[in-house]
């Protein structure tokens, strides 16, 4: 199908990386891992006996974005390979996602030239409820899920979750590679509004699925006149990422003022939650705004 597979992995899990890449043998021309200098390589190199497989192991931890532009530039040195599927080493698509992915893709292709990118449908490994495509609004985001009003399986969308995400080399010569001063988040969001801003557009294709966990954790927390509310819970390092990038990206012009509008409305209430009603306050409290200073200075490196 000319798609070469792009894993980045930072201390992968063995049985959920090997079940990844089980599957991707069957679809994809080649398949190339970053590792970010995990702790045990052990995983990786047993892997890599696979002649198929390649491997670049990275001496420290030099980020998603980085990493993902490592193997992309790998890839598309590749003659066979036209397109590139992203993933985390978490990542759990069904046996049939690579492949419907890509025939939906051919399929848009005929009635839009200008496709950039699909994605799949994501189930959260903890409760098996589908996450919705995304399409932003200026005070609220349109969540999509399949119904019957929905005559073709796919969707245009703003964002697709970059792992998943199926790219054509086509369209990541035109619109570039991911940001590496992003390190880990945002990524898919700057990416994804760059290539809408630059007159390409991305699709959502419902049949095509994948489990996945997102956050470290998932907590029920009881907010005064809210009530229960469900929320992701990161590290303190990863809130310092998602803050920072946030404030950075609100400054750049590529960016929709609908995502930016919607952005700054929900800091100060995502603040106050994680340093009132979610443990390790004073961890989160110091890096969170650690990242919304390094935001608005525009210090952008690696912590």
């Amino acid at each position: 199908m000319n798609i070469g597979a792009l894993v980045v992995t930072y201390n992968p899990t063995e049985k959920i990386l090997n079940g990844l890449i089980g599957k991707l043998k069957n679809d994809c021309e080649e398949i190339i891992i970053i590792d970010n200098n995990s702790e045990s390589k052990e995983i990786i190199k047993a892997i890599s006996k696979d002649v198929r497989i390649k491997v670049i192991f990275n001496n420290e931890n030099v980020g998603l974005a980085k990493a993902q532009n490592q193997g992309i530039e790998f890839l598309k040195n590749k003659p066979l390979v036209k397109k590139i599927i992203v993933f985390d080493q978490d990542s759990n698509p069904d046996l049939n996602m690579v492949r419907n992915l890509n025939n939906e893709f051919e399929q848009i292709k005929k009635i839009d030239s200008n496709i950039a990118a699909v994605g799949p449908r994501f189930i959260d490994t903890r409760s098996n409820n589908y996450f919705p495509f995304i399409q932003y609004g200026f005070f609220r985001t349109n969540k999509i899920f399949k119904n019957k009003n929905h005559k073709t399986n796919h969707i245009k969308v703003d964002l697709l979750i970059s792992s998943g995400t199926l790219l054509s080399i086509e369209s990541l010569d035109k619109i570039g590679l991911m940001d590496e001063s992003l390190f880990i988040d945002c990524i898919d969001t700057e990416w994804c509004m760059r290539a809408i801003k630059k007159g390409f557009n991305l699709y959502g294709v419902f049949n095509a699925e994948m489990f996945h966990t997102i956050g470290d954790n998932l907590k029920t927390i009881k907010i005064p006149i809210i009530g229960q509310k469900n929320i992701l819970i990161h590290s303190p390092i990863r809130k310092y990422y998602m803050y920072r990038n946030k404030i950075h990206l609100v400054k750049k012009k590529h960016i929709f003022f609908k995502w930016k509008l919607q952005s700054i409305l929900k800091i100060i209430p995502s603040v106050v939650t994680y340093i009132v009603f979610v443990v390790d306050r004073k961890e989160n409290s110091k890096y969170i705004f650690k990242g919304l200073i390094h935001g608005l200075k525009g210090k952008m490196h690696k912590l």
